[in-house]
């Protein structure tokens, strides 16, 4: 079974956001889908419903998840919605908790290989500072590292990557764009700027700026399932997007359950590690005023 784990330093990266729409997608695919929370935050265990009952059993309304006092032991729990069981999936969320931050790093991939078993897809939620990450990454078949299309974002990529092939260098990943915007410069710029650094890696997929996360976390909702408005379809078809390209990644899509050979091209070489940095520092040139502005200025 694959094992998917995001990794981000950046507040507002949609990672957790990600995380919560590609689970419950694939559940409603009809895949046995584990959603580990690896963040001692929490973030997506407080994003997902569980079930209050009275004694007198008259009430059913939904509360948040409750984080646990030991991570690392305690069972996984189910998550229900309407769409997972009308497709015959299923997804068991492992709850997050403030002793993942001092956990070691070994039994973090021990806690996500054990929250694995009997699972199609796993999808690991990870901590938002680079340490905690690295098990996460140790444990995963594919690490996906998303970023937001602005100079401070882009320029944390690199350190991401780079911990990557020097914590788990057989380990393929994938850099997805978020909160694009498709009538800004920097969205339209920064495709190009991630491909001239990490060939290969950048997702098709992108979530749009639009992404209500906030919104839907607060009705205990993941946002692949939350569609008020027209706007939020739209957002709705990028998480859908995001979950196929995902699945075939991992092979699911062909009914595998192994991940597909990444090419030698996909793979970054060290000769890049300096273009994104170096693109975002260096002062644009002087250009005629019909042309795009340099890419330096994406730097705030």
């Amino acid at each position: 079974m694959p094992i998917i784990s995001f990794v981000g330093s950046k507040g507002g990266s949609l990672k957790t956001a990600c995380a919560l729409s590609v689970s419950a997608e694939a559940a409603r695919r009809g895949l046995r889908v584990t959603l580990v929370d690896c963040d001692p935050q929490s973030s997506a265990t407080r994003s997902l419903p569980r079930r209050v009952n009275l004694a007198d059993n008259l009430d059913n309304s939904l509360a948040p998840q409750e984080t646990v006092l030991d991570p690392l032991s305690a069972e996984g729990v189910s998550v229900e919605f309407e769409e997972i069981t009308a497709g015959g999936g299923s997804l068991r969320l492992f709850r997050g908790g403030e002793m993942l931050a001092q956990a070691a790093r070994e039994q973090v991939v021990r806690h996500v290989q054990r929250a694995a078993s009997g699972a199609d897809l796993v999808i690991v939620d990870t901590a938002p500072y680079l340490t905690g990450t690295f098990a996460p990454m140790l444990a995963a078949d594919l690490v996906i590292i998303p970023t937001e299309p602005t100079g401070d974002a882009l320029r944390s990529v690199p350190q991401y990557v780079q911990a990557v092939r020097a914590v788990a260098p057989n380990t393929p990943y994938r850099i997805l764009l978020t909160k694009t915007v498709d009538v800004e410069r920097t969205t339209k710029d920064a495709p190009a700027l991630i491909d001239a650094q990490f060939p290969g890696v950048r997702l098709q997929a992108s979530i749009p700026s639009s992404a209500r996360g906030k919104e839907s976390n607060a009705h205990l909702v993941p946002t692949v399932f939350y569609a008020i408005d027209k706007r939020d379809r739209a957002v709705r078809t990028a998480y859908i997007a995001l979950t196929t390209e995902l699945l075939r990644l991992t092979g699911l899509a062909l009914g595998t359950a192994q991940l597909l050979p990444v090419h030698a091209d996909d793979i970054a070489t060290p000769q890049h590690e300096a273009t994104m940095e170096t693109a975002l520092d260096t002062p644009p040139p002087a250009a005629p005023a019909s042309s795009q502005a340099d890419l330096g200025e994406m730097a705030p």
